[in-house]
């Protein structure tokens, strides 16, 4: 899970790719991303681009009670 404003220098397009990696390995991993910001089409983009389609989730941007929900569910 990662929740913040989706812009460059955040290094969210690495965090996707190395998802690709460990999905790749074999792993049971997956990644929901909640924010938006002008990073997201680009996200989307490598996103698809990966396959990664069921693996990585986009929210955008959620209130409060939606995020902790979304922490609490989190492993």
């Amino acid at each position: 899970l990662s929740v913040g404003r989706l812009v460059e220098k955040k290094g969210m397009a690495d965090c996707v790719r190395a998802v690709h990696m460990l999905h790749e390995r074999g792993a049971a991993v997956s990644l929901t991303i909640v924010g938006d910001g002008p990073e997201m089409n680009r996200l989307r983009r490598l996103s698809d681009s990966l396959s990664l389609q069921g693996v990585v989730r986009f929210t955008g941007r959620q209130d409060n009670g939606e995020v902790l929900d979304l922490l609490a569910g989190s492993v």
